[in-house]
């Protein structure tokens, strides 16, 4: 078969010698199809379409395979027909890899979109949060880390890395995860409706006393950052007010930098404090003494702290945070300081309205 195949090689090259034959040249479908596997593997399909991906692979290489035993024949007697027919169906499988691929990329940009955007929206939300509550505590490094995440995120999806641009969200998901982990406990009480009826029943309770007697009532909204002089059951005057930097929680213990909540009266003007003017109230009263040693008990403040005192409504300003205390801006505090006496009423809330600004953001949260 050799001898045969070398006598018909030197047959055909002495005919091309003498007609002027030259070899047939490789089929353009060959540099067609390896230029198309490039471009697929640009693509990412072995991402996109990985199984059809691999037959295409198997071929390509068998083209190839057919390929290189026709060149190593003798020129005049290479025939490409089976090359170029094998190329054609690996263009044909090629382009529908193309169409799948271009279909994944498509479903997976509005998934990543769809995903880009609720992570913006929790990411607004903690910040509102985070802002609102005015505590350097709160895990602030891991909110502008999920920040800085969503932005690359956005980057990479633009370049076409749906790979990416998925596992930056991601990562900004568990940053802010453990945002939502450290606020949760803060405000999840804000959502609780007997809490919040409990607060309620607080405020409409003084504002009725007030209604009875004709006397005046002070209410503290911490929701809000309000505080409202009501007199015979009617609000007088209302301005904003500065809080503790932990006030979205209940004060428990000298130092935790919390606003105390409950029914408390003014036993103190002081006319000359630090901070302007000041109305000292009866804070501890019993039932902070009750909930402190209970809470001791359970473990739940340090060992070597005290409940505190001294928690006052005094000036220095509406937009400063404070150690517990209430604070107006000073023509505010003059206003106040005028109109009340000695053993009026201070009610301080977390709020009053079950649909507030932190209801709604543990229900997102949720």
């Amino acid at each position: 078969m050799i001898l045969q195949r070398i006598k018909t090689g030197l047959l055909f090259a002495a005919l091309a010698a003498l007609f002027g034959c030259s070899e047939p040249p490789v089929p353009p479908e060959v540099q067609l199809a390896t230029s198309q596997e490039q471009d697929l593997w640009g693509a990412g399909a072995s991402i996109y379409a990985p199984d059809e991906y691999q037959q295409y692979l198997s071929s390509l290489n068998a083209a190839k395979d057919i390929l290189a035993r026709e060149q190593a024949c003798m020129a005049v007697l290479r025939n490409y027909s089976a090359v170029a027919a094998l190329c054609q169906d690996v263009l044909k499988q090629g382009e529908l890899i193309d169409i799948k691929i271009a279909t994944a990329r498509s479903v997976e940009a509005t998934e990543i979109a769809r995903a880009q955007l609720s992570v913006q929206k929790k990411i607004r939300m903690v910040r509102e949060l985070v802002e609102n509550a005015q505590d350097k505590r709160l895990a602030v490094r891991k909110l502008v880390q999920a920040e800085v995440r969503a932005a690359e995120a956005k980057k990479m999806a633009s370049l076409g890395r749906g790979a990416d641009a998925r596992k930056r969200l991601d990562e900004a998901e568990k940053d802010l995860a453990a945002v939502v982990k450290v606020i949760r406990p803060l405000i999840q009480r804000y959502a609780d409706r007997g809490q919040v009826s409990s607060w309620r029943r607080l405020a409409d309770d003084a504002i009725a006393e007030s209604r009875r007697n004709g006397s005046e009532v002070i209410l503290v909204n911490k929701v809000d950052r309000q505080l409202t002089l009501f007199r015979n059951g009617t609000a007088v005057r209302s301005f904003s007010a500065g809080l503790g930097f932990n006030y979205l929680a209940d004060k428990l213990y000298s130092g935790d930098r919390a606003t105390p909540e409950g029914r408390y009266q003014i036993v103190r003007k002081i006319d000359r404090s630090r901070y302007y003017r000041a109305l000292e109230l009866d804070y501890p009263n019993q039932e902070d003494q009750r909930r402190f040693a209970q809470a001791k008990r359970a473990g739940l403040v340090p060992k070597n702290s005290d409940i505190g005192n001294k928690i006052q409504i005094h000036g220095g300003g509406r937009s400063g945070m404070t150690y517990g205390c209430v604070s107006l801006d000073n023509p505010a505090m003059e206003y106040l300081f005028a109109e009340v006496a000695i053993g009026t009423p201070v009610i301080i809330v977390g709020t009053v309205d079950h649909d507030n600004f932190l209801s709604s953001a543990v229900r997102n949260l949720n």
